[in-house]
């Protein structure tokens, strides 16, 4: 058992590097995980924060068990590299991804879902630490062939006793095999992973555009980039006006090269970042100083990307104008009554109304 490697001045402890190593391995699980499931999640934010709640987690629970200890020295105890439970491991992560599904606007059972399959293989090579060190999570003694001894352990013995780590390795493993193959698997999976895929949220329903029971004039705004319905009912000669305006914000993603280069995930195509970009619009229909309606919508489209497909910032703020246009367009197509009422009046009642 090696339960510390020494690098020059520099001493490190194997149950560490197995466990860092089983975070970066989960890291890889869950991002495949999401792809598969078509979920929109950032994977290094639920297992960076569900990692280290975790490990706080399983910290305060093993010091907890034995309270009189722990107050009598608590730094030296809190800050000490060995000491953690399983259970408390357990409850910190799960804690972690139920606030990560709410703050990410996503069920907390589907969070669950995803993350099962990176837990299990992150806590199965944990545990291949826990045996490395030899920290004393062996069984019982035993006569069968595959029993080991841990002389040099954190916690050694001399009797062959069962590799219970290994065990759990196995059992993680096909658990997290299980999961997998239990995993929906999205529409857009049924493409080829080398597709990059375009996602619209809130979703927006398709309706065919017509044009409204009124005309007007385009006062502020582009002739071109109005939506549908606006531009179906353009008059020069109307006393009801349109302004309309459009603004769009980007918010990129790539995954780190560093990471991407050592995920395997990456060279069967899974996604290595996202372009997005949200885009708000307003639409004001007036009658000289009567409002006659006042809309706005607020809409995001995101393009994911991998190392065999890119996504440019065109496409996506086309796809982005489209869907706030016609999010205004829905709008407008509910209140069309009312404001073709309203519109007919135009020009001759001081009286103010107020849309959407």
């Amino acid at each position: 058992m090696l339960p510390f490697m020494h690098l020059g001045p520099v001493t490190l402890g194997t149950y560490g590097l197995m466990v860092a190593t089983g975070l970066l391995c989960a890291l890889f699980a869950m991002r495949a995980d999401l792809a598969r499931r078509g979920l929109q999640a950032d994977p290094y934010s639920i297992i960076g924060v569900s990692g280290l709640a975790g490990l706080v987690g399983a910290k305060l629970y093993h010091l907890l068990e034995s309270p009189r200890e722990f107050f009598a020295h608590p730094f030296s105890l809190l800050f000490n590299p060995t000491g953690f439970a399983w259970f408390g491991g357990f409850l910190g992560g799960f804690l972690a991804l139920v606030l990560l599904a709410r703050q990410s606007r996503m069920p907390v059972l589907a969070m669950l879902d995803a993350a099962s399959p990176a837990a299990a293989l992150g806590y199965g090579i944990g545990r291949i630490g826990c045996l490395i060190a030899g920290d004393g999570d062996y069984g019982i003694p035993t006569s069968l062939p595959w029993g080991m001894s841990f002389p040099n352990g954190i916690m050694p013995t001399m009797a062959r006793v069962h590799p219970t780590p290994i065990y759990e390795f196995l059992a993680a493993a096909a658990m997290c095999g299980c999961a997998i193959q239990q995993s929906p698997q999205s529409q857009s999976q049924a493409q080829p992973q080398t597709q990059s895929q375009m996602f619209i949220e809130p979703k927006v329903v398709e309706m065919p555009a017509h044009p409204l029971p009124f005309k007007g004039r385009l006062v502020e705004g582009d002739p071109n980039d109005v939506p549908p319905a606006v531009a179906m009912s353009l008059s020069s000669t109307s006393p009801v006006t349109f302004t309309y305006r459009e603004e769009l914000t980007h918010d990129d993603y790539h995954v780190p090269r560093y990471i991407s280069a050592f995920d395997p995930a990456s060279l069967i195509g899974a996604p290595v970042g996202d372009v997005g970009v949200t885009a708000f619009a307003s639409l004001s229909i007036s009658d000289g100083d009567r409002i006659l309606g006042d809309y706005t919508a607020k809409e995001h489209v995101s393009k994911s990307f991998s190392i065999y497909s890119q996504a440019t910032h065109k496409e996506v703020d086309e796809a982005a104008r489209a869907a706030v246009r016609q999010r205004i367009d829905q709008k407008l197509f509910s209140d069309e009554a009312r404001l073709a009422q309203a519109a007919a009046s135009a020009g001759k009642s001081p009286t103010v109304s107020v849309g959407q």
